[in-house]
């Protein structure tokens, strides 16, 4: 399963690390890696510095700003995976794409510089006489409109579960499309957005929610936590909150309070999860 994902990802902005835990030796892996077509890379005796992982296979998944976005089994990470890709600031091109005609101006579009004044240019191109050419800059448009698409698409998600970095992508995609609609657009969500109060409110509870996480990931490590070189503290680890109880209190009471003043939003139920795991 997550052989095939990987596969079908690979031109993706994706990368995929195996870590097996249960002592296998180098020999083992690899005929098991090869049993299931795994051709990603695959270490061993690997471990989450911040986590005490019970039960296996367990999967996490990172965005590009290295934020965890899913802990839990496989078969749900692919989801999760795929969404992640489509925040990706990143433009690619199908493996078996190339340019001879148009070399530059698709070097232009995966360095994203100056889209906007780029897509202008190709669609001109797009009408010429010149097959080969006709041909490139069409396949280099679908390729832009697609990226300009799929950070749209992920805009849907971050208004309402990352205020910042959904403001974050509509300043990105202003500056790199500018001369576009696209950047039109993009800086007329962004005014409509900071004249909502609503919105202001919400950004303003996942900055006190940040605030508490923060607190936690400065929690002090106890004797067993410092002696694996683990330099902080872990919500996981019995003995990590029991050293750390006055914080730990702290924190809750202040989750409890998120959770009452932004009930049915996203932060209400971010401060729950967090609450839930102390």
């Amino acid at each position: 399963m997550l052989a095939a994902f990987e596969k079908e990802h690979r031109s993706q902005p994706l990368k995929v690390i195996g870590i097996e835990c249960q002592g296998s030796s180098e020999a083992e892996i690899k005929t098991l890696a090869k049993d299931k077509g795994a051709e990603f890379t695959i270490v061993s005796n690997g471990e989450y510095p911040r986590k005490q992982i019970s039960g296996i296979p367990r999967a996490f998944v990172f965005d590009h700003t290295g934020k965890e976005i899913y802990d839990g089994n496989p078969a749900g990470a692919e989801a999760a995976a795929a969404t992640a890709v489509l925040a990706v600031p990143a433009i690619w091109f199908p493996a078996d794409a190339t340019f001879t005609k148009l070399k530059a101006q698709a070097d232009q579009a995966l360095s994203r510089k100056n889209l906007g004044q780029l897509l202008t240019s190709l669609r001109s191109l797009s009408q010429s006489t010149d097959d080969a050419e006709k041909t490139e800059a069409a396949s280099i448009v679908q390729v832009l409109e697609g990226y300009a698409s799929r950070r749209k698409d992920s805009l849907k998600a971050s208004h309402d579960e990352d205020p910042e970095q959904y403001l974050a992508t509509l300043d990105a995609l202003a500056k790199e499309f500018a001369g576009d609609a696209v950047a039109a657009e993009a800086k007329a969500q962004k005014d409509k957005d900071l004249a909502d109060p609503a919105f202001t409110k919400l950004r303003a509870g996942f900055k006190a929610l940040a605030a508490q996480t923060k607190a936690l990931a400065a929690l002090a490590p106890c004797k067993a936590c410092k002696a694996k070189s683990r330099k902080t503290g872990s919500v996981d680890c019995p003995e990590c909150l029991k050293i750390n109880a006055d914080t730990v209190a702290s924190v809750k009471k202040a989750l409890v309070a998120l959770q009452k003043k932004y009930e049915d939003t996203a932060v209400a139920t971010k401060a729950a999860e967090m609450a839930g795991s102390l």
